[in-house]
């Protein structure tokens, strides 16, 4: 404080909504708190965004990093439900008790309505998200490979297992072929 005029920070506003439920802040002090509170919401959205474009490997052999079954069960979409659920719970239960001004709650409803857009959006592009050659092509000749190994008998499989570690065939083809334990080393 600088004199009789307390200085009050987004950090400020932030501390008293989580721990207080804004008792006494004006609609502007509530405004400021939810854009405070989304915020974190915002960035874990961009790191699903990040992870998505994630890619491994070189020149032909290039995967995604995250899977898409990964990113939609990310720990992000988790933390992001979480931390909405409890941003949601606080303002229903500050207005009830009529410490929340209209105009947060209406910063409330905005910032919940494109957080849901934002996330929707996110979901699309990562259902929508494009294999790389490798994936596509990988995901045929593993398939083949597997079809030709359960058909094969176990002396051929051994005599392949031990070729592929004399060769020193790349990860991405010991993987194929069905060597898992040897793409580290």
């Amino acid at each position: 404080m600088r004199g009789d005029v307390p200085l009050r920070t987004v950090l400020d506003v932030f501390k008293l909504g989580a721990f207080g439920g804004g008792e006494g802040m004006s609609g502007r002090d509530d405004v400021e708190m939810f854009k405070a509170k989304f915020r974190n919401v915002d960035n874990h959205i961009e790191y699903i965004r990040i992870k998505m474009t994630q890619k491994t490997g070189f020149l032909i052999f290039k995967t995604h990093v995250y899977t898409q079954d990964e990113l939609l069960r990310s720990e992000h979409h988790g933390m992001i439900y979480a931390i909405t659920e409890k941003i949601g719970d606080d303002a229903d239960n500050w207005y009830k008790a009529g410490k929340l001004s209209n105009a947060g709650r209406d910063a409330y409803y905005a910032h919940r309505e494109r957080v849901e857009q934002d996330l929707h959006s996110v979901n699309k592009e990562i259902m929508q998200r494009e294999a790389t050659w490798w994936e596509k092509v990988g995901g045929v000749l593993t398939q083949f490979v597997g079809l030709i190994k359960h058909n094969m008998p176990d002396l051929v499989r051994h005599a392949l297992a031990r070729a592929a570690v004399i060769l020193g065939l790349p990860a991405p083809l010991r993987k194929i072929i069905g060597l898992p334990l040897l793409t580290d080393g």
